[in-house]
């Protein structure tokens, strides 16, 4: 629809984060009413959670463009990438308690810490 209009291409996903957070809303709403859930602590505990780890994710992006480009750079962004985030859902994305759970998970399944 908006690209028959003119419209870049990405206009879908900026439409698409737009109902996807009006629909958020509405749930939440519904959820208030059926379960007594509060909202404040759900964005407080969830969603602030989530924009964190999403916006601190971003800068393995900013070493990417200081990288030649080649299979060897290729290799060291994945890896430099999935370590970056999983240290920052680590440290921001867990509660204190899941990180406990965590690395107790990590101490009995993991091969290298049998």
């Amino acid at each position: 629809f908006f690209y028959k209009y003119g419209y870049p291409p990405q206009t879908i996903f900026f439409v698409l984060i737009f109902m996807y957070l009006l629909v958020l809303f509405i749930r939440l709403l519904v959820l208030k009413d059926l379960v007594g859930l509060l909202i404040n602590e759900y964005l407080k505990h969830v969603l602030l959670k989530i924009l964190l780890v999403s916006f601190f994710s971003i800068a393995p992006v900013i070493i990417k463009y200081n990288l030649q480009e080649g299979i060897i750079e290729f290799v060291a962004i994945v890896i430099i990438t999935i370590l970056w985030i999983l240290f920052v859902i680590y440290i921001i994305g867990f509660s204190s308690h899941e990180r406990k759970l965590a690395i107790n998970y990590i101490r009995k399944n993991v091969i290298f810490f049998k």
